[in-house]
């Protein structure tokens, strides 16, 4: 090949095998296996300079492919001369051959270093840790979204809750002061009870006293002293059986003061005790023991109204028996 044309040709096959190399490369990569052997067909194929060139850019071995090698052909030694001379143009109609007639044509790309590296920007591991980073980011938004609307709702729950327990505070309030109006009334009712009960009593005491009369003895006054002692209650949880109520012990003492306008020798007083001990009615209703006492006699003294007269006072107390109320 002249020198001249060698130079022409070596500028247009440079480019051609850098995109050629930069393909091997990248299935090198991308096989994880090298390339060999590189097989050229067509019509440049035919010229050995084209074919030793390229190996040069390549630096893998080149050859040309004769594609009738793999045929047993019987023909006679000038025709395979001329076949094997065009061989290499017969790789392409061969292909164009077994290929259907609605196939695409085929696409030859040799920009394979440049498709490597847009690969390897979509495969950046700083924008998959962006996008990654991202993700986490919504995932903590979303989390703190849900943490500040279950805050929400249980700042509600508390305020009803709060609201609730007030109106039952309220209600239980407004029980325990029932309780104690409940608990006077009570009180009230056994007071009036006791009232009831005591002013029978005293009817009927005064009836009897009434009828005690003795002569020379004048009753002056009349009072009842009433005292009450609480019993607590018995709780026995062990035997509930012995567990006693709590009980009141009311203590009634009638104070009679009278006069005495007798003589001492005549002992009015005495008789005066003596009667009351023995009417019916404060048989049943006096203590069994020492129910009458006396507590005190005064000087003889001058009556205003008739000064001729004189009187001894003397006090006297009537115990009844203890009356016990649950």
């Amino acid at each position: 090949m002249p020198p001249e044309v060698e130079s022409v040709a070596q500028s247009l096959l440079s480019p051609l095998g850098r995109e050629l190399r930069a393909s091997i490369d990248f299935h090198d990569h991308q096989r994880d296996r090298a390339v060999s052997q590189v097989f050229f067909s067509g019509g440049a194929a035919r010229s050995p300079q084209i074919v030793q060139a390229l190996q040069v850019e390549l630096m893998v071995p080149c050859q040309t492919w004769n594609p009738t090698s793999f045929l047993n052909l019987n023909l006679p030694p000038q025709l395979m001369g001329e076949i094997e001379s065009v061989a290499p143009q017969l790789t392409v109609a061969g292909a164009r051959g077994c290929l259907p007639s609605s196939a695409m044509p085929i696409r030859i790309n040799l920009l394979a270093e440049e498709q490597y590296l847009v690969e390897m920007r979509r495969r950046d591991p700083v924008k998959r840790a962006a996008w990654l980073g991202g993700f986490v980011v919504f995932l903590a938004l979303l989390w703190w979204g849900s943490l500040l609307h279950g805050g929400h709702h249980a700042k509600q729950l508390m305020a009803e809750h709060e609201a609730s327990f007030k109106r039952i505070e309220s209600k239980a309030k407004d029980t325990g002061d029932l309780i104690k109006k409940t608990a006077e009334i009570e009180r009230n009712i056994h007071s009036l009870n006791r009232m009831a009960t005591n002013r029978v009593l005293w009817s009927a005491c005064l009836n009897a006293l009434q009828e005690c009369t003795v002569e020379h003895i004048q009753v002056t006054r009349v009072r009842a002293d009433q005292s009450y002692n609480l019993i607590p209650a018995v709780v026995n949880k062990a035997e509930p059986r012995k567990s006693k109520p709590a009980s009141t012990t009311e203590r009634i003492v009638l104070v009679i003061t009278a006069r005495d306008y007798g003589r001492t020798e005549d002992e009015s007083s005495i008789k005066f005790k003596d009667k009351l001990a023995a009417h019916a009615w404060f048989k049943q209703h006096l203590a069994r023991e020492n129910p009458i006492s006396f507590k005190g006699f005064s000087n003889p003294t001058v009556d205003k109204d008739d000064p001729s007269r004189s009187y001894v006072t003397f006090t006297m107390e009537c115990a009844f028996t203890e009356q016990v109320r649950n």
